[in-house]
């Protein structure tokens, strides 16, 4: 369970239907439910994957391309991968069923006007789509020896132009 809003791994918590009473306490805690709904937090819930070697992937697209990505390991004694949680960044090479996730959203993501993301999967399922905040640029970089900010900023004037005309 994670807040919809949240980054960075802050507040994500693994739940369980072993013990219910937590859990009912655990989400109305979390959503706020004795507050007018307004004024609730959305959660999101999702099933706990758990990935060969632990964490996650990281994958940036932009314009649905890749450009780039990071796997991303959590601390011992922690699940959360994120970096700003302990995690650290390994370099990867993007597999062929990730190739497959991306370009099967690639279309979608250009059409809702979603240029640059961040995609993060885990065991190869797509449990996260970055729009807001889809960091990884500098971590990417420094793994790869890569400057994928002159690639986001010529595809920005790019599309500045392209509009203008």
């Amino acid at each position: 369970m994670k807040p919809s809003a949240g980054y960075k791994g802050e507040g994500v918590i693994k739940v369980s239907t072993r013990d219910p009473e937590n859990l009912n306490s655990l989400i109305n805690y979390y959503v706020n439910l004795s507050k007018p709904y307004e004024e609730r937090n959305p959660v999101i819930i999702q099933e706990y994957l758990h990935e060969e070697g632990g964490g996650d992937v990281r994958i940036l697209l932009l314009n649905g391309e890749i450009l780039g990505a990071m796997r991303r390991i959590p601390c011992n004694g922690e699940f959360r991968a994120n970096i700003h949680a302990g995690g650290r960044a390994e370099k990867h090479e993007v597999t062929e069923s990730q190739r497959k996730v991306c370009e099967r959203i690639k279309d979608k993501l250009i059409a809702d006007g979603l240029f640059f993301v961040g995609i993060d999967l885990i065991a190869n399922k797509l449990v996260e789509i970055n729009c807001i905040s889809p960091g990884g640029i500098p971590r990417i970089n420094r793994l790869n020896g890569d400057k994928l900010e002159c690639n986001v900023i010529d595809f920005i004037e790019g599309e500045v132009e392209r509009r203008r005309k």
